[in-house]
């Protein structure tokens, strides 16, 4: 395994930067990783070889809201967007509980400096919770996961999940952690919670 990523990281170091062109109609010319119509492996392809290693990197990390947007008395701090978006722009975590106007104007300011004011202009996951609810005040709430398992109806939890999604795409996240299995046992498992018995952690 270790040597395949090995191969992987080298490959996609070694490609270099525009190395299959751009498509072009008359004067225009477009990227072919922005080509809606070309192959999607051909617009993997044409981004990688575009990308540095350090904006590789930072496809890997993930982001804060605070970075640049003060959750206390919402104002912006350009320094800190810019450091945000250089070394953690693939996604960034915007579950606080702050007014929806100001939730949705700091998720602005990420997005519009990734799309306008950076050199391959790729938005970010914008990221929350949805465990029983989506993570805003006044959002609709509902009962905890383990109530809701305790159903045994899937199709009512669908539901809940389509209004969860409703009302955080409308604020311009696009990523709710949801439910997830509490592997107490794997503590590399990015959600466990640790539980300390008398030998220990559990």
């Amino acid at each position: 395994m270790r040597d395949s990523i090995t191969a992987l990281v080298a490959g996609l170091a070694a490609l270099t930067p525009g190395a299959l062109g751009d498509m072009c109609k008359g004067d225009k010319c477009t990227p072919v990783y922005k080509d809606a119509h070309a192959p999607v492996e051909s617009r993997v392809a044409d981004l990688l070889s575009r990308m540095s290693i350090e904006e590789k990197t930072s496809q890997l990390i993930q982001g804060d809201l605070r970075n640049w947007f003060d959750v206390e008395n919402f104002t912006f701090n350009q320094t800190g967007l810019e450091f945000n978006m250089q070394n953690r722009g693939s996604q960034f975590y915007v579950g606080v509980p702050i007014p929806w106007n100001e939730l949705s104007r700091g998720i602005k300011y990420g997005q519009d400096y990734l799309v306008h004011n950076t050199t391959l202009g790729i938005p970010a996951f914008v990221q929350s919770e949805g465990i029983h609810g989506f993570l805003i005040p006044n959002a609709t709430i509902f009962n905890s996961p383990i109530a809701l398992a305790c159903s045994f109806n899937p199709a009512l939890v669908r539901k809940m999940g389509e209004v969860i999604a409703q009302e955080s795409r409308a604020l311009g996240v696009n990523q709710i952690f949801g439910p997830v299995v509490d592997l107490a046992r794997e503590l590399r498992f990015g959600r466990v919670e640790e539980t300390y018995g008398e030998d220990g952690y559990l």
